[in-house]
């Protein structure tokens, strides 16, 4: 199997909907990119409030996963169509994530080209609190 390692610039853009009120987040990092035929894989650590967080995409036709250790953990599936859970842990407190993703769309990055990947999903926090969130990561390339 042929591996394809990279340095790549990275962005991941949330928005989050609630009660009528939208929450922008955007983190912009260099990270890793490894790349095989059926995956591929991106990871870097950000600084937040609480401390470093290390981060591990996985992407996958129809599928991403986002792993995140350090001062907070939380492993998230993202498959077309389907609902999954997570624990979301951080010092403050545990949370339980309900996740039902609406909409995955994931181009891969080629010679010279971006790879992004577009998700809608809604999220339900400890089975009370729903929000809408749409994500998008765009690594990589010189263009869209």
């Amino acid at each position: 199997m042929e591996l394809n390692k990279l340095e790549v610039p990275i962005q991941l853009r949330t928005v989050i909907e609630e009660n009528g009120d939208k929450e922008m987040n955007i983190i912009k990092q260099v990270g890793q990119y490894v790349g095989a035929k059926n995956r591929e894989v991106i990871t870097f650590s950000e600084e937040t409030e609480l401390g470093e967080v290390r981060n591990f995409i996985t992407l996958q036709d129809g599928k991403m996963t986002l792993k995140r250790s350090g001062q907070l953990t939380m492993n998230q599936k993202f498959i077309l169509g389907q609902r999954t859970e997570s624990i979301y842990r951080h010092p403050y407190g545990t949370l339980h994530l309900e996740i039902d993703t609406k909409k995955l769309q994931y181009n891969r990055m080629e010679q010279g080209r971006k790879g992004k990947v577009i998700i809608q999903y809604d999220m339900i926090i400890n089975g009370e609190q729903k929000r809408r969130h749409h994500l998008t990561l765009i690594y990589g390339g010189e263009k869209e």
